[in-house]
């Protein structure tokens, strides 16, 4: 599987609000927890890379602004600190939608926001990295699954490529991890192990993030 028997190039295609998602629920789960949002993606991917036979290619995050005024400002604030303390990060944005829910106890509608185009980007990502020949691993990181059919068309179209899965906290995402070929597990201390500095260039961790 290695490029031209050199290393094996591992990138990471990290679906960024099921990894959020994540965090906030293990928060709730557990106030002890540490608050782990201000996560180093790239820290954080390198934990899962063996550098006696494996190499880092790079990070893809899959994100969406916030429509909210009050969490927009954090968001950005991150992903501008992301983007200041690596230059192997690329940001792939998606939009919220506008859309009509209703409650399933009282009936009643209400406006609601939808998040686009995250798994198709993810997706297209995948294929145009495959097609460039720039991985040997793609490391998924989310539980969605809708994301099985471009794992499968990849292992089908480009059967030198190697597809892993690697779940969020306290994520099992089994259906996703049926049709890969490895799976990792994103442990309580990849997290709070891989944390960005309260300050990086002029980029501060949000206070209520502490």
């Amino acid at each position: 599987m290695a490029n031209n028997n050199s290393k094996i190039r591992k990138m990471f295609f990290v679906d960024g609000f099921n990894l959020y998602h994540s965090i906030k629920r293990a928060l709730e789960k557990n106030p002890a927890l540490p608050c782990c949002k201000w996560l180093d993606l790239e820290k954080m991917c390198k934990r899962f890379i063996d550098t006696a036979y494996e190499s880092f290619a790079g990070v893809k995050y899959f994100t969406a602004l916030s429509w909210k005024v009050s969490s927009l400002p954090k968001q950005q604030t991150y992903i501008n600190a992301l983007q200041a303390g690596s230059s192997n990060i690329e940001i792939i944005y998606g939009k919220f939608k506008l859309k009509t829910k209703t409650c399933p106890l009282c009936h009643k509608s209400y406006a609601g926001h939808e998040e686009k185009l995250t798994d198709v980007n993810l997706a297209i990502s995948l294929f145009e990295n495959a097609l460039k020949n720039t991985f040997d691993e793609a490391v998924i990181v989310s539980a969605d699954s809708d994301l099985i059919p471009p794992i499968m068309a990849i292992k089908n179209i480009f059967p030198s490529k190697y597809i892993s899965v690697l779940p969020p906290f306290m994520n099992s995402a089994q259906d996703l991890i049926n049709h890969a070929h490895k799976k990792y597990k994103m442990k309580e201390n990849t997290l709070t192990g891989s944390q960005l500095p309260d300050m990086i260039s002029v980029y501060q961790k949000p206070s209520d993030w502490k």
